[in-house]
């Protein structure tokens, strides 16, 4: 009974990987590339991030991000690109408001 209803969240847990907004989704389709960050391809997306990561942040009062780099990265692009809200960037990567303010 409890393996059932392991197996059963687990898949739960699959099906709602799919909706979730990261650089995984947006990396496998290059329109959305294209559209979320204005940059032509993913390799120009892993260009920019390999120069960035050459530098380090310098976060506001010693905040450690929870985000990897890639994620970070496409949160910026998609705020200058599209200007999404602070609020609809923490919605739609499943973050809070402060985390986005912090990136």
């Amino acid at each position: 009974m409890l393996r059932q209803k392991v197996a059963k969240l687990e898949g739960e847990v699959e099906r709602l990987r799919k909706f979730i907004f990261c650089y995984e989704t947006v990396a496998r389709s290059p329109d959305l590339l294209k559209h979320y960050t204005g940059l032509p391809d993913i390799c120009a997306f892993e260009s920019l991030l390999n120069l960035c990561v050459k530098y380090k942040c310098n976060y506001y009062s010693g905040w450690s991000p929870s985000m990897d780099d890639r994620e970070q990265l496409l949160i910026t692009l998609m705020k200058l690109r599209c200007n999404f809200s602070l609020t609809d960037l923490g919605i739609r990567f499943g973050v809070s408001k402060t985390t986005i303010e912090n990136i």
